[in-house]
């Protein structure tokens, strides 16, 4: 599991206690070695082509040999007493849904758990004896736990009876610097807002400081839940039209405007998918308009997920150039099916955007794509999208393109950029 020179350090043991840590920790674990997906899907490689080259049997053996590797790391990172639990296991995936069947409780009694702590963070309130900073931790003591048991989920599904359209429901609340008035104007711009590649905006309502706005659901879920959950695999041609549908979106909330809108937060989970896997960008245009601090909450998140842009970091304002940089993260997620953060298997002291530039500089962009598509893709088409994700994330706001101008490449309308090797 480990490259020549390089001492992998021992995973975390689980003995029978602190099993949600644990599986945080083991998670992260399988992750650095690139052996989660197999873990958590059981998926197996493919059959091989008729004549395989032998760089496609080094691959195939390669992800064949997944399954036994995981297997294996869970197997030392228990104990002796709970290795009993978990022996007769085949694979990975059986052995932790074992484990987490057993030492996190059932799917119901975890639901039970879930709306249990949402109703006591609903009704906690602050004590006359405690300070301010007493009441905060109680109330992220209850977050942590939700979060914990993975239920912390703003999103509500429903269905309009008159059109039976599946929609999903999410509040917000408006910004305590900005009128009632100025916020439903906001609101009345943002949902005539039409776009093929944008999420449509069905209907919204507001009361007492929040807004509750009404989306449509689409089948396919997000972006991020298929190129790093268990979901449908996302062929090449999926993974390019995907791609150049959130270019299009992102020109027409910069260009095709008469007030310009700025995203704001562009990355894999705010990018939806229709039934014939098209994008749909969602929570365009709100940052504006929202309660600052949530916005600011949100801003810590892709801060900490690693989408948001150095000059977005330094001085708190989104603009367009911000934007470009989050699509170039999330071109380059979809290349190489990787997250922005995740450590690489043979490389953990580089990030995606870093290790994605050492490929480019040694020619070796290939090797970059995602295992997942077992060598079956359009070179050409792979090596633009890389090399487009990484003129959009260079670190200097002033040398990145403009939306239009990837969009062009993306296109082939104009030539790859010539970026700079240092």
């Amino acid at each position: 599991m480990a490259s020549s020179g390089y001492s992998a350090p021992p995973p975390p043991v689980f003995s029978g206690e602190g099993y949600s840590i644990w599986s945080v920790k083991m998670k992260a674990y399988l992750k650095a070695f690139d052996l989660w997906e197999v873990t958590e899907t059981g998926r197996q490689p493919g059959p091989l082509r008729e004549d395989p080259t032998l760089a496609q049997l080094k691959a195939h053996s390669e992800e064949c040999a997944k399954g036994f590797k995981a297997l294996s790391c869970i197997h030392s990172a228990v104990s002796d007493v709970i290795f009993t639990r978990i022996m007769a296991c085949e694979t990975a995936k059986q052995a932790w849904d074992r484990l987490k069947e057993e030492f996190h409780g059932s799917e119901s009694s975890k639901q039970m758990s879930v709306l249990n702590l949402r109703r006591e963070f609903e009704v906690l309130k602050m004590k006359e004896s405690e300070t301010l900073k007493e009441y905060t931790d109680r109330l992220m003591s209850v977050v942590n736990k939700i979060r914990l048991l993975g239920g912390f989920h703003s999103v509500h599904k429903g269905r309009l009876t008159h059109s039976n359209m599946s929609v999903a429901v999410t509040k917000y609340l408006w910004g305590s610097k900005l009128t009632k008035k100025e916020c439903v104007t906001g609101m009345k711009i943002i949902s005539q807002l039409k776009h093929r590649n944008l999420l449509q905006l069905v209907g919204w309502c507001h009361e007492e400081g929040k807004f509750l706005l009404v989306y449509e659901l689409l089948p396919n879920g997000s972006l991020d839940s298929h190129l790093f959950g268990n979901r449908t695999h996302l062929t090449c041609d999926m993974r390019y039209r995907i791609t150049h549908g959130l270019a299009s979106a992102l020109v027409y909330l910069h260009e095709g405007l008469e007030q310009r809108l700025v995203h704001g937060d562009v990355k894999s989970s705010n990018i939806m998918l229709d039934s014939n896997f098209n994008a749909k960008l969602c929570d365009f245009g709100l940052a504006r308009f929202m309660n600052q601090e949530l916005v600011r909450q949100n801003a810590g998140l892709a801060e900490a997920e690693g989408y948001m842009a150095p000059e977005y970091i330094s001085t708190g304002e989104a603009n367009k150039e911000s934007d470009v940089y989050g699509f170039g993260l999330v071109a380059l997620e979809i290349a190489t099916g990787r997250r922005v953060l995740d450590p690489i298997e043979d490389r953990p002291e580089m990030s995606l955007v870093e290790w994605v530039w050492d490929h480019y500089r040694n020619r070796t962009l290939g090797l970059a794509v995602d295992r997942r598509l077992n060598m079956d893709f359009d070179e050409k088409q792979m090596e633009c999208l890389m090399i487009v994700g990484l003129w959009c994330a260079q670190p200097d706001h002033g040398s990145r393109p403009s939306i239009r101008q990837a969009i062009h490449v993306l296109n082939f309308d104009a030539l790859l950029p010539n970026l700079p090797i240092n």
